[in-house]
């Protein structure tokens, strides 16, 4: 199904008006018009707008449709993106993490930029216990929550310093940012050294997986600015859904850049907009 047939289709079954619709998406009805009739192709903020109106993954509207929002448009002349999307094979690195010099110089903010984030074991392992240690009694989080807060901290310090505190690669999956099988091979890992504990719940009527931890982290292993900036990650969004913030991550320019199943690129961190970005002139970090 097309993206106009879905925003119709949700649109009738819930009986709303055309006008309904373009005011609760803060667009002008003509403008929404374009959009049943395939005559607009809908920007990244509409389409956020639209899947929490009726309360649909972005994934499910967009059916294909390629986005014209700002955040694509750059995309399209990131200096790290191969024309064919091929995959650059160097050892120790997910493929899409490398930089073609022969693709032209990144830009000059970027330049700095840890290019290759590279799995720290062992530092991920800590910010999985010091996370849980801190939220994860908490109801809202289990394993979806989990693994987006930690695409969020990974990504959040990306921005602010050009290096991943974990390394571990993230995916662009249909919820959101999922993060790549070395996560889940050293959950194994920790449960077989009796670290970490996984249980089945429920999180009202919905089945969770939820992570205990069975030990303290080893702070030693991790920097004043990196728990700095966990605590501050925590403290921020350690609170919200699972679709809370799927619904943010869909606004984040790694994860639209990305296409479905691709390795979310780090250095997509330099296309944020306000929306996402965590930089400030007074940031400390």
């Amino acid at each position: 199904m097309s993206f106009e047939a879905s925003i119709r289709q949700l649109r009738g079954n819930a009986g709303l008006s055309q006008q309904a619709v373009a005011d609760a998406v803060g667009i002008a009805r003509a403008t929404y018009i374009k959009l049943e009739n395939g005559g607009r192709e809908p920007k990244l903020g509409e389409l956020t707008k639209i899947s929490q109106y009726y309360e649909v993954g972005v994934q499910e509207l967009i059916s294909g449709i390629a986005m014209t929002d700002t955040v694509a448009q750059q995309a399209q002349h990131s200096p790290w993106r191969v024309a064919d999307d091929a995959a650059l094979h160097v050892s120790d690195a997910p493929a899409e993490y490398r930089h073609d010099d022969a693709q032209g110089a990144q830009p000059a903010a970027a330049q700095s930029r840890d290019a290759i984030p590279r799995l720290h074991t062992t530092k991920l392992r800590q910010v999985l216990l010091y996370t849980l240690g801190k939220i994860g009694a908490r109801p809202n989080v289990g394993e979806a929550v989990l693994h987006r807060l930690l695409y969020f901290i990974d990504f959040d310090y990306y921005e602010r310093t050009g290096k991943s505190i974990t390394g571990l690669a993230y995916l662009h999956e249909t919820y959101g940012p999922a993060p790549a099988a070395d996560l889940q091979a050293l959950v194994d890992e920790m449960r077989a050294r009796d670290e970490l504990d996984v249980i089945e719940t429920k999180h009202f009527s919905h089945k969770q997986r939820k992570f205990l931890p069975l030990r303290n982290a080893e702070l030693s292993e991790l920097s004043a600015n990196e728990i700095k900036h966990i605590d501050a990650e925590l403290e921020r969004l350690g609170s919200k859904s699972a679709a809370e913030l799927s619904n943010l991550a869909y606004k984040d320019a790694p994860w639209v850049i990305a296409k479905y199943g691709q390795t979310i690129d780090y250095r997509d961190t330099f296309y944020r907009t306000d929306v996402t970005s965590v930089i400030e002139s007074d940031d400390d970090l």
